[in-house]
């Protein structure tokens, strides 16, 4: 199975409006489920970007989400350098969407449920990477060292501990992108594809039969 390029724009005001439109929609959610710790919408929207419009569009609307809502914060704003690791860690979906699309994984699957099954676990993961690449950043401006390397496997080891300690955040960040990939990642690239926006592209191979999955 050969690997799928990346759509083209036809011009830079179409790309530019939809960076604008997921950007919006990401913050809108984020600020909407701000009492949910962990739980965001967003990292499906990452994909969802990613996966269909290519890495052009994924990338920026990581930076300005993320920079965006790191500085206006609710719950307080973030140090500048943990908006690095933040924006390093977002991008562990803009990844997953990038290599989903352009390597076909989620068509190798046989049959829809499969495939429904396996976009959730590849925001699992996404979501373990983002954990993992954030917490350690915490961990750096928390944990001190004798070495460089004492100093970084401290940091390793706080970030493990406090991803789940003293309340479970891992999980439910995990738990809730299996669940949010599994659902809203399908039926937001089935909305997209029968609203005409996208009349090319990896969906209906997606969703549908195997039959149809061929090129």
């Amino acid at each position: 199975m050969s690997a799928r390029p990346s759509p083209i724009f036809r011009n830079v005001s179409s790309k530019v409006g939809i960076i604008a439109a997921f950007t919006a929609l990401n913050l809108a959610t984020d600020y909407m489920l701000t009492g949910l710790p962990n739980v965001k919408f967003m990292d499906a929207f990452y994909f969802i970007a990613t996966f269909e419009f290519g890495l052009s569009v994924g990338l920026p609307v990581v930076c300005f989400t993320r920079t965006a809502y790191a500085i206006v914060n609710p719950l307080g704003a973030a140090p500048g350098f943990l908006i690095v690791f933040l924006v390093v860690g977002d991008s562990m979906y803009v990844l997953s969407g990038y290599l989903s699309r352009r390597f076909r994984l989620v068509e190798k699957e046989s049959s829809a449920g499969d495939r429904v099954l396996s976009i959730g676990l590849i925001g699992l993961f996404s979501a373990l990477g983002f954990d993992l690449i954030t917490n350690f950043g915490t961990g750096l401006s928390m944990v001190g060292g004798s070495s460089l390397q004492s100093h970084l496997w401290g940091a390793l080891v706080f970030g493990l501990i406090t991803m789940n300690f003293p309340l479970p955040l891992g999980i439910v960040h995990e738990a809730s992108d299996f669940l949010f990939f599994s659902t809203l990642v399908p039926s937001s690239l089935a909305l997209l594809s029968r609203s005409g926006l996208i009349t090319t592209g990896p969906l209906g191979r997606v969703i549908g039969k195997r039959g149809d999955n061929q090129n």
